[in-house]
């Protein structure tokens, strides 16, 4: 199970990922994958392409300059962000964050028993 943690407040934004969605497998699912374990499979990837797709995006802001602190650590079954922002780059970030744990409110409703989001 991924378990989602996240919360921000000002100008500071946190997002914690942790578990792979139904599998202790540590690596993104394969076509074989999907087709031997079908909705567990899909969960986990799209559990994947939301984060790496927001820490693309964030690592470009970053190479910007738009926080005035930042960790960024993203492994196999884990991903945290704990994010000081500059006031004009909130916005953006805000954008970011909310697509993303969109995404996975869509997956907990979809996949309750993969996605828990705390």
């Amino acid at each position: 199970m991924t378990v989602v943690t996240s919360g921000y407040y000002e100008d500071r934004y946190f997002f914690e990922a942790s578990g792979h969605a139904c599998s202790e497998d540590k690596r993104m699912p394969s076509r074989s994958d999907m087709e031997e374990n079908g909705e567990e499979a899909l969960a986990c990837a799209a559990a994947s392409i939301l984060v790496l797709t927001a820490v693309e995006k964030i690592e470009k802001m970053q190479s910007e300059g738009a926080f005035l602190s930042s960790t960024i650590t993203v492994e196999p079954g884990y991903a945290v962000f704990d994010l000081e922002v500059r006031e004009e780059y909130i916005e953006e970030l805000s954008v970011i964050f909310d697509t993303l744990l969109l995404g996975f409110e869509l997956l907990e409703e979809n996949y309750p028993e993969c996605v828990n989001l705390k």
